[in-house]
């Protein structure tokens, strides 16, 4: 009787690789349980822990909207090699994510390959073309490009016209920088900041119009204290600027 038992236990324990797997725990919604964790981290202004969020949600789960996501809080964070791989991975599955192209969009401005950001900032905009961020971004890249000023211009007049303009006058003045008008950035800068005063890159701006208009003191100033909040601050503004 023993060795009839002994006999079955083996035969159970060689079948046990046909047993099918046990069922996976539910990958998906343990990464939204992270993306809203970082959602939630990242509205409090803590990056860190956001980052740290979207990186567990994103080994469960590389869903394209969490990839856009961390890539954008590495850009803000000044890591734009590792942002690009993020939205160049995001895309490839979903080609016509608006915030996606947009992110990638700067980068590539950045890179100063001016027609690819083109070609990513006019596919956004045709997907969202009520989108102040995403006009104000194309009016930048119009101006680094050489379009004529005016046409350039006109993308940002559009985003001006849309509520909550900070990220309106801050482009405008990115694109007055790029076209040497310094005192119309300097206007611009401090605009946006009285809309938005936690706007780091409009202060970045603002210090870089201030040093070019002879207050080097007060300048390096604001660019170092949005630097000090905001690593990628001066990651939209192209040599030149």
């Amino acid at each position: 009787m023993i060795k009839a038992l002994a006999a079955c236990l083996l035969l159970a324990i060689a079948g046990c690789s046909q047993l099918p797997a046990p069922p996976p725990a539910d990958h998906a919604a343990q990464a939204r349980a992270h993306y809203a964790n970082a959602r939630t981290y990242l509205a409090r202004g803590d990056r860190t822990l956001g980052l740290a969020e979207l990186r567990l949600a994103i080994a469960l789960d590389a869903r394209p909207e969490y990839l856009i996501a961390r890539g954008h809080v590495l850009a803000e964070l000044n890591l734009p090699d590792r942002a690009m791989a993020d939205f160049d991975q995001a895309l490839a599955e979903t080609p016509d994510d608006a915030w996606g192209l947009f992110n990638r969009s700067m980068i590539l401005l950045a890179r100063r390959q001016f027609d690819a950001a083109q070609a990513d900032s006019d596919r956004a905009i045709t997907l969202k073309p009520d989108d102040a961020r995403l006009l104000g971004g194309r009016c930048v890249i119009g101006v680094a490009r050489g379009e004529p000023a005016g046409a350039a211009l006109a993308f940002c007049e559009q985003a001006l016209a849309r509520p909550r303009p900070a990220n309106a006058y801050t482009a405008r003045g990115m694109a007055h920088l790029l076209l040497g008008r310094d005192q119309e950035a300097l206007a611009d800068f401090n605009a946006a900041l009285a809309d938005h005063p936690g706007h780091m890159r409009a202060l970045y701006g603002k210090g870089l119009a201030r040093t070019r208009l002879g207050d080097r003191a007060g300048g390096e100033a604001d660019m170092t204290e949005a630097l000090r909040r905001l690593p990628g601050a001066a990651r939209e503004f192209i040599s030149g600027s």
